[in-house]
């Protein structure tokens, strides 16, 4: 679809379109066709200062406008210079792991046309005059964009280009041929006037977890505009409860939500007046569950790395060059000089043995990082790999404790690294940009590479079981030296090479198992489809994954052996 038949697509269906600038690609680097070469908004942002002023959906005016040049699209938002409320829509995007799972608790019923930029879902609603009076809100990583009476807003709408390369573009069937633009449903927009109404009362916002003793007690009912933010924040209480009773797996089992929605009804019924409907409650209860069980494992996460000791180095390996070097980033000198290399402030950029590849699967757009020497591709999403700290702490875990990015130096730190920094000097010797902008504009990017249910199912088996090369290497080399091994899951230490039988709280089941004299892949299919869940959503069944197994040529086994007891799937990997 060209960018035009686009703009009149979405004007066919009622929106207004407005041109915004596009991206230029350079072999070194990404402009904006305005000209600015400080650009904050590459390809984001209007073309001229009236564009709110002239929303229009004609035909031949939108011809006119996008003759000159394949123009990026944008769609005005709100109220906005003569749009009427009936045709007004609003944008919720989500832009963290955070903001998706609200968005999926609060909306997920509530189906409506949506599109993503690459990194986060757009979803778009009817506008109401019942909204908060602003332009936009965030909650939680969610944003809300209503535009506003007289508010010039607009959101960059499919099939616009973003500067890393990617298209913007529908979902699968939720596209504006597929659905029509729903309402907003009035369970969110009591919970967005409840947020306006706290922040601007000077309370806190978004999904606290705060404890139980912030609820309200029957001596002081809590009536509309109160209900949700009370009995969202008693939610989250209760599910720590019964993460504490139960631990994190246990979250999932009915009888626990079960137990939880029992709680959260009777607080419902003894405090709220009037209290909320059934279908209220659920939502809320939902959304609360997905939450928490993110906000938990989270904590459970960097508990975790607390415990895993740092990669040991000779003295001489400690210097910033070192560091380097070991992680697979090198550094380009300035030509112009010649000044020692140690010197990073006389860096031209950052040049690294990686290379990354823009995954679609699904509804969900993810980021595969590939280090030469690195055995497998290292998968995240989106909002992990522009956070410099949670994508040096993914990259670490993936890697077995081998790179270490997260480090301090005298002249450069991670972050800085990562998302580059002012530089006073830049006139004459100093760099700005940042590993992430190189990766982004110079390394090998691939957009919109489909994947099948048993090709997700095959990358987090792999993600779970570990290196195999290296394990099955280890293993035999420990079998030569007569080392006694238990009847468990070969695994590495953390930060090393070297077999270890050491178990963390939340140590995968998962992996490689020697037995009979030859060396299986069992895989446990609660595990797995926990798993997959929290990776990629709802909307699969036990059974699909169950036949995805199957497809990959694993065979359902009984084994009565240590660590592999029970019912598994298993595949024979190498003979003894």
């Amino acid at each position: 679809m060209s960018v035009l038949d686009g703009v009149l697509s979405l004007a066919s269906h009622g929106l207004f379109p407005v041109r915004l600038h596009y991206p230029i690609f350079h072999p070194d680097r990404v402009s904006c066709s305005c000209g600015n070469s400080e650009c904050k908004g590459k390809g984001k942002h209007p073309v001229g200062n009236q564009w709110g002023k002239s929303a229009t959906d004609e035909e031949g005016v939108l011809r006119d406008q996008w003759s000159g040049a394949d123009w990026n699209v944008g769609i005005i938002l709100g109220l906005c210079h003569g749009i009427p409320a009936d045709r007004a829509i609003i944008d919720i995007e989500d832009d963290t792991l955070e903001g998706r799972a609200l968005a999926d608790a609060l909306l997920g019923d509530y189906p409506t046309p949506t599109y993503t930029s690459g990194k986060s879902l757009h979803r778009l609603y009817r506008w109401s005059e019942k909204l908060p009076p602003v332009a936009n809100m965030t909650i939680s990583g969610l944003e809300f964009r209503f535009g506003g009476k007289g508010k010039e807003t607009q959101s960059v709408a499919p099939p616009s280009k973003h500067y890393t390369g990617a298209e913007y573009r529908w979902t699968d069937g939720k596209s504006l041929d597929d659905l029509p633009i729903a309402n907003l449903p009035p369970h969110v927009i009591e919970y967005l006037c409840e947020e306006y109404a706290r922040a601007n009362s000077g309370g806190p916002t978004g999904t606290s977890t705060t404890d139980a003793r912030k609820f309200r007690s029957p001596i002081g009912k809590i009536g509309p505009g109160a209900r949700h933010h009370s009995l969202l924040t008693q939610a989250n209480h209760l599910w720590r409860v019964a993460f504490r009773l139960n631990g994190i797996n246990g979250l999932d089992e009915q009888d626990v939500v079960d137990q939880v929605w029992m709680w959260l009804a009777g607080a419902n019924l003894l405090v709220c007046d009037p209290p909320k409907s059934e279908a209220e409650l659920q939502v809320i209860c939902n959304s609360s569950q997905k939450f928490m069980q993110a906000e938990l494992l989270k904590e459970l996460e960097e508990k975790e790395q607390m415990t895993i000791p740092k990669e040991p180095s000779a003295a001489d390996d400690k210097t910033f060059m070192a560091y380097l070097h070991r992680n697979k980033i090198r550094l380009l000198p300035d030509e112009r000089y010649k000044s020692d290399i140690h010197e990073p402030d006389r860096i031209d950029q950052w040049v690294a043995d990686w290379f990354i590849e823009y995954i679609t699967k699904g509804d969900e757009d993810l980021v595969q990082i590939t280090i030469n020497g690195v055995e497998n591709p290292i998968v995240m999403k989106s909002e992990e790999f522009i956070r410099p700290t949670i994508m040096a702490r993914r990259v670490h875990q993936e890697t077995q404790g081998k790179i270490i990015l997260d480090q301090t130096y005298v002249f450069w730190d991670w972050k800085s690294i990562w998302e580059g920094r002012p530089n006073d000097k830049k006139k004459a010797n100093g760099i700005t940009r940042g590993l992430r902008e190189y990766l982004t504009t110079n390394a090998k990017v691939s957009v919109q590479k489909e994947n099948s249910l048993a090709d997700q199912i095959e990358d987090l088996i792999v993600s779970l079981a570990g290196p195999k090369a290296v394990l099955i290497q280890k293993y035999r080399e420990s079998l030569e030296k007569k080392f006694v091994h238990h009847a468990g899951r070969l695994k590495l230490a953390p930060g090393t090479e070297e077999l270890t039988s050491q178990s963390l709280p939340e140590d995968p089941k998962t992996g490689y198992y020697p037995w009979n004299n030859q060396i299986w892949l069992g895989v446990k299919l609660d595990e797995l489809s926990k798993r997959y869940r929290s990776s990629y959503g709802g909307g699969v069944t036990s059974r699909q994954i169950h036949e995805a197994v199957e497809s990959l040529g694993f065979l359902k086994k009984k084994t009565t052996l240590g660590g592999v007891e029970g019912r598994w799937w298993m595949k024979q990997q190498e003979i003894l």
